[in-house]
């Protein structure tokens, strides 16, 4: 167990919320560690935010407008003061018992960057009966680059040591919605070193406007390429342009490139795009000549898996 408890700073950003605020902020209220500093950034909500976080004197509460969560938690990081600093979403949740294990955790491996527990994708039905959609288990290190790449890095499941951001900077603004994973990327890139513990740490929740964790576009809807993906492929594609990039990671980096271009032409082709469709596999093409190889791979495994999940056999 635990010798001492290291103020651990748990960084929110927040817009408009309301109804979900509540719980995101008493699942950091655990009574079996005390050394806890939270804080909100609000980008200025208007839906009745402020006052809820006025029944929490406890909350470090800074309220002004931001260029998005990424900024917030760039403002957040530069006014932590704990040891160790864990992220948590306005919409999602925290495990009991999460902070004495990651810092147990932690103290069992004073040589780890941060540590990582397992997470989970979460929602409630219209009865409000909470049910699990998806598990996402604590990535162990040979399966670090796969999972940051065309997995799911589930960074708020990671506690992080507070020198990590002094060593490798802030969230990068130019990825609104995947500086989470480029910043993952990053730091998996030095070959740091990180420690799993074991049990649930934390819960995503699935809901429409959840930027994390949505359902991808309506097909009703006309054709937008979402913004997620163009961001992965732009992360993958400055990897693959640089000359530096080790000899074992480039064929990790054109695995996810492959992977991202495959689906943008799906994702073309579901909506009539027959144009859009070519022009994402030449530029899958131009970075593996086997592209479409592995497009007609993905292709017939992916209907496989639809079928074994309609057939009841994806258990």
């Amino acid at each position: 167990m635990m010798s001492r408890q290291p103020l651990i700073s748990i960084l929110t950003p927040c817009l408009n919320r309301a109804d979900m605020l509540a719980e995101a902020i008493e699942s950091a209220m655990q009574p079996d560690y005390a050394e806890i500093e939270h804080l909100i950034l609000d980008g200025g909500s208007t839906d009745g935010t402020p006052e809820i976080l006025k029944r929490y004197p406890h909350l470090r509460v800074i309220s002004e407008a931001d260029h998005g969560m990424y900024d917030a938690l760039n403002k957040g990081l530069r006014m932590a003061r704990g040891e160790v600093i864990g992220l948590l979403n306005s919409d999602d949740c925290y495990s009991f018992g999460v902070f004495a294990r990651a810092v147990d955790c932690l103290e069992a491996h004073p040589d780890a960057w941060a540590v990582a527990g397992d997470a989970e994708l979460f929602q409630v039905d219209v009865d409000g009966n909470r049910g699990q959609v998806n598990f996402f288990p604590a990535i162990p290190p040979d399966k670090l680059w796969s999972r940051l790449t065309v997995g799911i890095p589930a960074i708020n499941a990671w506690f992080f040591r507070r020198e990590v951001f002094e060593r490798m900077g802030e969230f990068d603004l130019a990825y609104p919605i995947s500086a989470d994973r480029e910043f993952m990327l990053r730091l998996a890139y030095t070959g740091f070193r990180y420690a799993t513990f074991s049990g649930l740490a934390y819960s995503y929740r699935h809901h429409p406007g959840s930027q994390t964790m949505s359902a991808p576009p309506d097909r009703g809807r006309s054709y937008v390429e979402p913004a997620y993906i163009v961001e992965k492929l732009q992360i993958a594609e400055t990897y693959l342009d640089d000359p530096n990039l080790p000899v074992e990671l480039r064929p990790v980096m054109r695995h996810w490139h492959a992977d991202i271009t495959s689906g943008q032409v799906l994702y073309a082709l579901r909506y009539g795009q027959i144009w859009r469709a070519m022009a994402h596999a030449a530029v899958g093409w131009r970075r593996n000549l086997i592209w479409p190889v592995d497009f007609i791979g993905r292709v017939v495994s992916g209907q496989r898996k639809k079928y074994s999940s309609a057939s009841g056999q994806d258990q």
